[in-house]
């Protein structure tokens, strides 16, 4: 079974079309890339998938279950974690906390047991914070658990906006132009990063991205959006050569 189909997927802003006719199909495990110009309406797809926003028409499976029209907390709890082009993260939070926080799906219990500090209140916060701390030290990040977010630099503010999204065990997570803002460095261990989270902890991976270094070295699947219109699709080789591509992307460097 398709761990996300995507059918006929379009969306609407007032009289603009920023989504047509959208297709697509990622399997357990895969790495696939959505690239495009800026304006072509890569964001807007992820918007559509964790329903920021309602498809004006189309169909939208995960595990072969409908979420087209389902909630935001929902469709996490189905599976699906993103992070977004804007960092989100609660910056008066601790670093610790943040990631804690992001596990509220899978507390079993309930307002009176955490009034009265119950065994089973103690026993699942002793679990959320156990597996917190476990991501923090795999992405190097528990030597400032205790920080507030909001005082990391912008690259570990990243990394914990990543984390946050593994906190939820997704079966798919959505990176929104996760190298944004780095240098050539900073990207080649996002690269690896990516490559990690597929590997480490077996989730698939759909990835917006303008640093075509990123895109090239981890995807599998590309498909590329223009003015929301698909202009072309398949292997990274293939798409990087594809005539239309080149001429969306004409004048810039993001095809080097």
């Amino acid at each position: 079974m398709d761990l996300l189909k995507i059918t006929g997927l379009t969306h609407y802003f007032g009289g603009l079309r920023a989504i047509s006719d959208f297709e697509l199909t990622v399997n357990s495990g895969e790495i696939y890339g959505i690239i495009g110009p800026n304006g072509s309406g890569k964001t807007t797809l992820f918007n559509l998938i964790t329903a920021v926003y309602r498809a004006t028409s189309g169909s939208i499976l995960f595990k072969g279950t409908e979420i087209t029209t389902m909630s935001s907390d929902r469709i996490n709890a189905l599976g699906i974690a993103r992070t977004f082009q804007n960092i989100r993260v609660f910056n008066g939070l601790s670093v610790l906390d943040n990631v804690r926080v992001a596990q509220f799906n899978k507390f079993q219990y309930n307002i009176l047991e955490a009034l009265f500090n119950l065994k089973s209140f103690k026993k699942d916060e002793a679990l959320v914070t156990e597996r917190a701390w476990e991501l923090l030290k795999s992405f190097n990040l528990d030597h400032r658990a205790y920080d507030l977010a909001g005082t990391l630099p912008y690259g570990l503010r990243r990394y914990l906006e990543i984390v946050r999204a593994l906190a939820t065990e997704p079966s798919l997570v959505l990176l929104d132009e996760p190298a944004a803002g780095m240098n050539q460095v900073e990207i080649s261990k996002m690269i690896e990063t990516v490559k990690d989270i597929r590997n480490k902890y077996g989730v698939a991976v759909l990835v917006i991205e303008h640093q075509m270094s990123l895109i090239m070295g981890i995807c599998e699947k590309l498909k590329v959006l223009d003015f929301g219109v698909t202009i072309a699709g398949g292997l990274p080789k293939d798409v990087r050569k594809d005539a239309k591509v080149l001429e969306a992307y004409l004048g810039s460097e993001v095809m080097d």
